[in-house]
């Protein structure tokens, strides 16, 4: 029997589990980038900013129904560079909510024309947010999913390892 025959299957798991394990990794860097910006948000600079405009954006999860962003878009100068934005906090998306009504409870503090402090990533000015620093939310959520995507890095880790093993003492086999 050839041999590739029968290092196929080895060589399949082993290129599906190095797939994972690199999306897992990507994940893992995603969240704790997300993690690090949120940390490091807190010394930010702040600058005026001004409300361009606010809305409620109704978006679906799966199994969970419908949530609500509340979207509020502002303008903001960093040495003399204009910028907008409408992210919220260090996840650099709006502020979400299970209710809409929550959202416009949310958003009826700000007004179209109001002036808000806008705090900016001094290395890239056109990353803002107006709530700086790890809240329970951003900490909560990054530390789940980091976690999770951890873990699963670590299992497909330990799954390529295993595979790649697998694979060699197939190769050593003499033929009978």
């Amino acid at each position: 029997m050839p041999r590739t025959k029968k290092t196929f299957p080895y060589a399949l798991g082993f290129a599906l589990t190095l797939t994972f394990t690199l999306l897992s990794a990507a994940g893992s860097y995603h969240f704790l980038c997300t993690l690090h910006r949120a940390w490091t948000s807190a010394s930010w600079p702040a600058t005026q900013g001004t409300v361009v405009s606010t809305r409620v954006q109704r978006y679906t999860v799966a199994r969970g129904g419908p949530h609500f962003y509340g979207v509020v878009t502002y303008r903001y100068e960093v040495e003399g560079q204009a910028y907008q934005s409408s992210h919220y906090d260090a996840r650099l998306r709006p502020r979400s909510f299970a209710e809409r009504d929550g959202a416009g409870a949310y958003l009826a503090a700000f007004a179209p024309g109001q002036q808000v402090p806008v705090f900016y990533d001094s290395m890239r000015p056109f990353v803002a947010v107006l709530q700086p620093g790890l809240s329970s939310g951003t900490f909560g959520f990054t530390a789940l999913m980091g976690g999770i995507f951890l873990g699963l890095t670590g299992l497909f880790g330990w799954g390529v390892a295993r595979t790649f093993g697998a694979m060699r003492r197939t190769r050593r086999r003499k033929p009978i």
